[in-house]
């Protein structure tokens, strides 16, 4: 009798383990899609431009968008140089909003270490540090609200016509970040 109760308690315990297992297993593939909906999510083609009103039409955005402060684009800002991504920003009639300084001093409305050449990562810190907090970038952006927009592209297309002779497996995806003044 003791064992049959001791074996029904088990084959229970088994039972509970199993739901709570598919049920986590469940959770984790909707969250999965759903965040893969987010993410291919694109517009037929977004015009977005540079510093120098060059278009990037090359660059393809996903529909969502969301609200940020200057608490999401700081640390933003510090993994576009790490993470090899670019952060655009634009004023609230989509004109270029310039926020750093090329390597000739000029202004221009992007982070992008493709465009800029540093000697180490500490020199990359070091002058994001200077231009955040010495040179006001930070003051100039912390009551602000920005839209935010994520996009990609393949860096091969960027070049030319926006179309290249490179096969699709060997291209590189660059992502790119928009964030649009409120």
């Amino acid at each position: 009798m003791e064992n049959a109760v001791d074996a029904l308690k088990v084959a229970g315990s088994v039972l509970i383990f199993v739901l709570a297992l598919s049920l986590t297993i469940s959770t984790f593939t909707m969250a999965s899609q759903a965040l893969n909906r987010i993410f291919t999510a694109s517009d037929e083609e977004e015009y977005v431009t540079d510093a120098d009103g060059n278009y990037l039409n090359f660059v393809q955005f996903n529909k969502a968008t969301r609200e940020v402060g200057i608490d999401t684009i700081i640390p933003m800002i510090y993994r576009a140089y790490k993470e090899n991504f670019a952060i655009y920003f634009y004023d609230k009639d989509g004109n270029a909003l310039n926020v750093n300084k090329d390597n000739e001093g000029e202004d221009i409305n992007y982070f992008d270490l493709e465009k800029e050449i540093y000697a180490s990562s500490k020199d990359v810190v070091d002058r994001l540090d200077k231009l955040l907090y010495t040179d006001g970038l930070y003051n100039n952006l912390k009551n602000k609200t920005f839209y935010e927009q994520l996009g990609e592209y393949y860096m091969d297309d960027a070049v030319g016509d926006g179309e290249s002779d490179v096969a699709e497996v060997n291209k590189i995806k660059k992502r790119v970040i928009a964030y649009t003044e409120k």
